[in-house]
């Protein structure tokens, strides 16, 4: 009786993410706090289970203009609940009130106590980038894609198999040599990559053509693809 019930409420905790992040996405911020701040009434949110919620009802709600409810709640975490989801809805809170330092540190504070995915429906990982991605598309600002640029790097090496951070570094990258890899890995990986298809088409013509041939899955004297030392 208590696997069928925690099977039932995770299921409607993750629908309720859906419904919410594909409002966020469409930019229906009202709606996807409210559909958050109902989510989070009703389950435990300084929970490792079900904390993945906080750092989108924080999003959404200071992009409506209102995030007194989640300040709130998050009021009420005592310290040894303040784990890696408070910390990254206090950074999304502290940019909106123009404190870079204090949302660099919450960053970090998130990083350091990032925990195993486990039963979440999102890896902690991807939505440590995500959370950053969505700070730097809002501000412009150079430190968030600094970091999501480092920590989608990372991801790569350590799980190459991984979409997400190719795209990541193949959309916010500089370096031309890096990025051309990163866009035809991530398009190896996703050829529906949302990330990329926002590119120049011309750009990721020449990405794959560049590595048309290459399987960067296979290491041998001919590949293309450099052996990297461990992180």
């Amino acid at each position: 009786m208590k696997s069928s019930v925690g099977r039932l409420l995770s299921k409607f905790d993750v629908n309720r993410l859906a419904a919410a992040y594909r409002q966020l996405r469409l930019g229906n911020h009202a709606e996807a706090a409210r559909l958050l701040q109902e989510a989070a009434s009703l389950y435990d949110t300084a929970s490792k289970r079900f904390g993945y919620l906080l750092p989108y009802y924080a999003y959404s709600s200071v992009r409506m203009g209102d995030s007194s409810d989640i300040e709130q709640l998050l009021a009420e975490y005592k310290r040894d609940r303040q784990g890696f989801d408070y910390h990254l809805a206090r950074a999304v809170l502290a940019e909106f009130g123009n404190d870079v330092e204090s949302a660099k540190r919450h960053l970090d504070l998130a990083l350091y106590q990032r925990p195993y995915t486990e039963s979440r429906p999102l890896y902690t990982d991807y939505q440590y980038a995500e959370i950053g991605e969505l700070l730097y598309e809002l501000t412009q600002k150079p430190v968030y894609r600094e970091r999501l640029l480092d920590w989608s790097r990372r991801a790569m090496r350590y799980r190459p198999w991984y979409s997400w951070s190719s795209a990541m570094v193949g959309k916010y990258s500089d370096d031309a040599d890096e990025r051309r890899s990163a866009i035809a890995m991530g398009l190896f990986l996703d050829k529906d990559s949302a990330r990329l298809s926002g590119l120049e088409e011309t750009e990721i013509e020449a990405a794959m053509a560049s590595y048309r041939h290459v399987n960067p899955f296979r290491v041998d004297s001919n590949s293309e693809f450099e052996q990297r030392e461990p992180i």
